[in-house]
């Protein structure tokens, strides 16, 4: 690693420290609300309820107790949280782990650690966010950790199934930066799909834990719910957040078309808004998740919090099936690495507007 990369990263761990000293994100509903129709006018806005009551009956051992009416709420919005499912010890031992991989500490190679709001040739003194994939790959000690234990179990109820980790996310977003966004998408718009449900369904829950407070002043999830039900016949045009003629840098190889389709060069995708969308803030308190399927339409907006980080854990459960069959694609098979050549280009044509 260059010198100024490890000096950028080391202020980037100290300035984790300090945030952990502030008076912690804003979790004022009033000033939640206000900040959620400012940043999408046009569209009505919704900020669900952040509960902070931890519900000791939920937990057994590994397993996270869910009602009936939480399995049928996600099916039909594609969504649902839940109360905090580690105790602050539990997000303790989590969070050490977690800060590791963000001061490098435990190194992960090449587009795997980066920032997916900007193109791969910036400076990382200049993210918005850190985005760190399948860290469990990297540092296989950490598979099997209580998060994952207790995810799995609630993946597995919503449907009745015995799941598997697909692929794993940490994502940092630093203070002050706006630009730190997770664009618009549904999941569908980037992965393979065999087109067909017998023997690899598509079905899906990605569990994202919070380790810090996530509200809507530091970017919290947002979705419009409902908007996956229909499945395939849901899917919206994705387009590259980046196109090649974005890029200031286009004489690097790795910037390219294929047949026609202009390649991002962070690999991101953006869907626009239709003007019914109803947009949902989902705010958590620390140590609770998210759940959401592979059809809905979600993204995060930016950090405005000056003070401090939004710190997400991501696992995405799917069939073993499904796994399998996206291994063994292309070459070197269909891993959610930004490392691989094998990616939404060279299989999501048909989804893809050819220009920005």
């Amino acid at each position: 690693m260059k010198f100024y990369q490890k000096i950028c990263l080391a202020a980037l761990a100290t300035t984790a420290t300090l945030a952990a000293l502030t008076k912690g994100p804003n979790r004022n509903v009033n000033d939640m609300e206000t900040l959620a129709k400012t940043l999408y006018p046009g569209h009505t806005t919704k900020v669900s309820e952040m509960k902070t009551e931890t519900e000791s009956w939920r937990i057994d051992g590994d397993k996270v107790v869910l009602l009936p009416e939480e399995i049928d709420l996600f099916h039909k919005q594609g969504y649902i949280t839940l109360p905090p499912i580690l105790s602050p010890t539990e997000l303790q031992d989590i969070r050490d782990e977690y800060n590791k991989f963000l001061t490098k500490e435990k190194t992960v190679p090449g587009r795997d650690f980066g920032d997916m709001s900007v193109s791969f040739d910036t400076p990382v003194e200049e993210y918005n966010m850190l985005n760190v994939l399948l860290p469990r790959h990297y540092y296989p000690d950490w598979k099997n950790n209580l998060y994952e234990r207790r995810a799995k179990s609630i993946s597995d109820q919503l449907y009745n199934s015995n799941l598997a980790i697909d692929y794993d996310q940490i994502l940092a977003k630093l203070p002050g930066k706006a630009n730190g966004k997770f664009v618009w998408h549904q999941d569908m718009g980037y992965w393979p799909d065999p087109s067909d449900d017998k023997g690899r369904p598509t079905t899906t829950a990605t569990v994202s834990l919070a380790l810090n407070d996530a509200v809507v002043e530091n970017g919290c999830l947002v979705v419009v719910g409902g908007s996956g039900v229909t499945k395939r016949d849901s899917i919206r045009k994705h387009k590259p957040l980046m196109s090649k003629k974005e890029v200031p840098h286009s004489e690097n190889e790795n910037i390219g078309k294929t047949d026609g389709v202009a390649v991002a060069e962070n690999h991101a995708l953006v869907v626009t808004l239709d003007q019914e969308d109803q947009v949902t803030f989902l705010p958590v308190a620390a140590g609770r998740v998210t759940v959401h399927d592979e059809w809905i339409l979600h993204g995060s907006g930016g950090n405005h919090d000056k003070e401090n980080w939004r710190h997400t854990y991501v696992l995405a459960y799917r069939e073993p099936t499904m796994i399998e069959w996206e291994r063994s694609l292309g070459e070197e098979g269909f891993r959610h690495s930004h490392n691989d050549k094998f990616q939404w280009d060279s299989f999501k044509k048909e989804n893809l507007q050819h220009e920005l």
